[in-house]
């Protein structure tokens, strides 16, 4: 019993440090940057979007557009990568075997 609540309380150590967590997205060579926020695991908040001056003035709408899907895409997926990294790291020290999923 002391085992499970010591996971417990690690699996909620990790969880609580990617909360508030930036991660970046680029497309289009850095033309576009979108930033999120983790808030809570699995749900984001888009914190800024930069769209360089270029890349307005040269592209048409439905472009800028994709550019900007791919951006936001790309930051989503960085987080995800990296929390599932920490999921795996957290079951590898808790003797769970690999590919064991933990509730993030």
């Amino acid at each position: 019993m002391k085992q499970a609540q010591e996971m417990q309380k690690k699996l909620e150590e990790a969880q609580k440090k990617c909360i508030d967590k930036e991660y970046q997205g680029v497309s289009g060579g850095g033309q576009v940057v979108v930033t999120i926020v983790v808030v809570k695991i699995g749900s984001y908040k888009v914190k800024k979007v930069h769209i360089a001056l270029e890349c307005m003035r040269n592209e048409e709408k439905d472009v800028v557009e994709d550019l900007v899907t791919a951006a936001f895409n790309d930051a989503i997926k960085k987080a995800e990568e990296e929390m599932a990294s920490v999921s795996s790291d957290l079951a590898g020290m808790m003797g769970l075997p690999p590919g064991f999923k933990l509730p993030f």
